[in-house]
């Protein structure tokens, strides 16, 4: 029999305090004997795992749970949100977000750990959460952060057999309750594969240079994106794309990116930090390339001295020819497409968070005359379209929904034709999303006197939307000046 006893040194009255004391008849003296039992021993991870004499455990079949911070919650639709492989010798930083089904191959000299996402909006997504090595049960986590190799507090401890040469399938299997009790939701699982340092190995044993990223694991979805080639469409009077190869890197797009006509475009890169940044190839569409954008807490982009223009963001900006800046102006007519896909732990925090823009030349402070975002409407994620136009003091916009239940893990294929006007009965907004045409209206999309330039990439607005690490995939964003530029027969006969 084992027994898992909090590694806190002190314990305040709280929740877990008090659910203690419900659960033993003698409540303070039975919660003072487990806190002796754990300022006698070390800790290990984010618990001590001790025998009935109270001494250290033999881990050997790894089968332990840990009490819950409240026994009593329930959580009606328990679920992984996503995971991450983490690097615990370098303060906890990870190595990418993984995706379902996914193989890492990592070093034997590093010290990894797989930590599961399971919050949501601040709320724990799941009661409880089972880890399993090779089908062999490790660790039940009833709080987060949910660590396969255990925690102390922010602290991970790496998973001791990733530091042996072989391969271990990690199931992680959420529960409704604590201590894996409850309704069972979807289990996610990846493949940690250990190999010599002389093998070969997509994840060093230290953090790979940023951005280049190992091809992407996500399957193939099984509904939604457009027939196979429409995605990767480029035709006559095609003015640029972000076409890139699975060994580029982030600084093509701040040095000059080759583009079709011979010229070189380059691209102004709104981060935090160049990690911010990744280039990934679609395992589920052979010779899809493109960039992952990520943003985290904290992660402010702006003009010095200039709070409006301040955001949580990562983004690239301005797309030039030689160095002029590309714009689109009163009654310029282009055609956008470009594909867009969100990982299974994104979430929208705040009113919206925006993932394609079409910004003004003027005041930083105005809000986009053209927008792709997200937003929370009756518990669902929307995918929307604004626009706002006319006079700068005319903040008010108007909005279609592309999609009014988000699919995570799904490409979402955008065609965008764009005709720049100040006036409504002069500007011209189509969309559409894979394949379907969902909007087809006149509309002012630029403000009077000005020009827009695009940005693509994540933008959440301030420090209080941004709570948890979030990232998106764009690919083979371009542009051109007819519909053939960027979109198949199938949509542009039905311009």
């Amino acid at each position: 029999m084992r027994h898992v006893t909090s590694s806190a040194s002190s314990v305040n009255e709280n929740n877990s305090t008090i659910a203690q004391r419900r659960a033993h008849p003698f409540g303070s003296i039975a919660l003072l004997t487990a806190l002796l039992a754990v300022s006698a021993s070390p800790l290990l991870g984010c618990e001590q795992v001790v025998d009935e004499e109270g001494n250290p455990a033999d881990l050997s079949d790894n089968n332990v749970s840990e009490t819950a911070d409240d026994l009593s919650l329930v959580v009606s639709n328990p679920r992984v949100l996503g995971f991450r492989l983490v690097d615990t010798s370098k303060a906890n930083a990870a190595v990418n977000v993984t995706a379902q089904g996914a193989t890492v191959e990592v070093k034997p000299n590093a010290k990894y750990t797989i930590e599961a996402l399971a919050t949501e909006s601040g709320k724990p997504a799941a009661g409880s959460i089972e880890f399993l090595v090779n089908n062999k049960a490790v660790i039940v986590e009833n709080n987060a952060p949910y660590v396969l190799g255990g925690n102390s507090g922010s602290t991970f401890a790496a998973y001791a057999d990733f530091g042996k040469i072989g391969t271990y399938v990690v199931r992680m299997i959420p529960y409704a309750s604590a201590n894996k009790t409850g309704a069972k939701g979807a289990e996610l699982s990846v493949t940690v594969k250990v190999v010599s340092a002389t093998g070969s190995n997509t994840q060093s044993g230290d953090l790979p240079t940023p951005p280049s990223l190992p091809a992407d694991p996500v399957p193939a979805p099984s509904s939604g994106g457009s027939a196979a080639g429409a995605w990767s469409h480029k035709g006559p009077g095609l003015l640029w794309a972000i076409d890139l190869k699975p060994t580029d890197s982030s600084s093509l797009l701040s040095s000059g990116l080759r583009q079709p006509d011979g010229s070189s475009w380059s691209f102004q890169l709104q981060l935090k930090d160049p990690s911010r940044l990744r280039v990934f190839s679609a395992q589920d569409r052979p010779g899809f390339v493109g960039l992952s954008y990520m943003v985290k807490p904290g992660d402010l982009w702006g003009k010095a001295g200039d709070p409006n223009a301040v955001g949580i963001r990562a983004e690239i900006s301005g797309s030039k020819k030689n160095g002029t800046k590309f714009l689109e102006g009163e009654g310029d007519d282009y055609w956008w497409a470009w594909s867009t896909r969100f990982p299974q732990n994104f979430v929208v925090e705040g009113d919206w968070t925006i993932f394609t823009q079409w910004h003004d030349t003027g005041c930083d402070c105005l809000k986009p005359p053209l927008a792709f975002d997200l937003a929370q409407q009756g518990g669902q994620t929307q995918m929307r379209v604004l626009t706002r136009g006319g006079s700068p003091n005319y903040r008010s916009s108007t909005k279609w929904i592309l999609d009014d239940s988000l699919d995570k893990n799904k490409w979402y294929d955008i065609v965008a034709h764009v005709v720049s006007s100040a006036s409504p009965s002069k500007g011209l907004l189509q969309v559409w999303v894979n394949g379907q045409k969902k909007v087809s209206a006149n509309t002012n999309v630029l403000y009077s006197g000005e020009k827009n330039y695009f940005k693509q990439g994540l933008y959440k607005g301030s420090m209080q939307d941004a709570r948890n690490d979030v990232s998106v995939e764009h690919a083979m964003t371009r542009v051109g000046t007819q519909c053939e530029s960027v979109a198949p027969a199938s949509i542009c006969s039905q311009k």
